[in-house]
């Protein structure tokens, strides 16, 4: 009976003292890393000195997954930044970063991703199951990963990345300038297929590189601007639970503040179009142009095309009325749009500015 090799950890501890599994010279640590067969976790940990840099060189990372320290009290992630300042980090191989770790590039000149050969290649982010998110961004000019060129004859380069509740894109400084972009190619297939909980930036490819964003769970959040940029292209989202407003048990809502919060998709709102003294009331919809906002605490603006807003009237009253806010529309028109008694609408956003009836009359 055949035994799998176990997957063996080194830790790298700037300002600690190096013993067994635990490194503080880089170098040293990536040739143990090269003489073990096999796969290896590498764990960045910043307790003692943060960042973590990673030195100026060349660095085999084959089979080598990236993850960070942790969970412990008071820190998020590990933080590492790799810089060019004293000269270009070239990480060859690396396919693999787990979680609990915030990879900040902040190379100027070459991208420390670049080795991507002719036929498909795989990069997994995020696949760590310790509950811990991935968090990488770009604060320098050159981007992590430098997909290459196209070849024109087979097979041609097309490069699949997997994220998993991974915060691509997204500075630690919310308030801070936009990252710069984080991939870059020239004519390279480039898939970012999300699985789980994640959010991207605003600019995630470098243009004129283009990528189709493949949200494979619906808790994804996609930056708004990448969808203004000609050639991405997006994947459909799956169908969620809908947030239902006001909850049950308690009653329809006669006024848009029983309604409670409105600033997402993806709501069923039972109202009584009888209002609180018979003539009804307005919901008033959440800004599409420009993009929903995550929250108020996270300003990036979000491209959300198909998900949708369900409103019923379900107490009789014939005064519900719903409308767009200033810059949307509703089947391409500024007004707003009568209820009948008993009747449910269903809207689907288009991701630019107008919400379209795909329910109802």
């Amino acid at each position: 009976m055949a035994h799998l090799a176990p997957v063996i950890a080194f830790v790298f501890r700037p300002g600690g003292n190096q013993k067994d599994n635990v490194y503080t010279d880089w170098s040293k640590l990536v040739t143990k890393l090269n003489s073990v067969e096999g796969r290896k976790i590498l764990e960045f940990d910043d307790s003692l000195s943060s960042p973590c840099f990673i030195p100026p060189g060349t660095w085999n990372m084959s089979d080598v997954m990236w993850a960070g320290f942790g969970p412990r009290g008071g820190v998020t992630r590990s933080h590492v930044v790799i810089s060019d300042v004293n000269g270009p980090v070239v990480l060859l191989g690396l396919r693999m970063i787990g979680g609990q770790i915030t990879l900040e590039n902040r190379a100027d000149g070459t991208s420390p991703i670049s080795d991507f050969i002719d036929g498909s290649n795989h990069v997994h982010i995020g696949m760590r199951d310790d509950c811990g998110n991935t968090q990488i961004f770009n604060t320098g000019d050159a981007p992590l990963f430098d997909l290459g060129t196209s070849v024109s004859t087979p097979p041609e380069r097309t490069v699949f990345f997997f994220l998993q509740n991974t915060l691509f894109g997204i500075r630690l400084d919310p308030e801070g300038p936009d990252a710069t972009p984080l991939i870059t190619h020239n004519g390279v297939g480039c898939t970012i297929n999300f699985i789980g909980q994640n959010q991207t930036g605003n600019n995630i490819m470098k243009q004129p590189a283009t990528a189709r964003f493949g949200a494979l769970s619906s808790a994804t959040q996609i930056g708004v601007d990448n969808i203004n940029v000609d050639g991405n292209d997006f994947a459909p989202v799956t169908r969620i639970q809908r947030r239902v407003q006001p909850r049950p048990p308690r009653p329809p809502a006669r006024s848009l503040g029983e309604l409670g919060r409105i600033n997402l998709p993806n709501l069923l709102l039972r109202c009584d179009g009888n209002g609180t003294d018979g003539s009804g009331f307005t919901v008033t919809f959440p800004k599409i142009a420009g993009g929903f906002l995550f929250s108020a605490q996270d300003p990036t603006a979000l491209y959300t095309g198909g998900q949708e807003i369900v409103v019923a009237e379900i107490a009789g009253g014939g005064n519900l009325r719903v409308k767009a806010s200033p810059g949307d529309t509703i089947d391409g028109s500024t007004g707003a749009v009568n209820f009948e008694e008993h009747q449910a609408r269903t809207f689907a956003s288009d991701g630019l500015n107008n919400w379209i009836t795909i329910v109802g009359d």
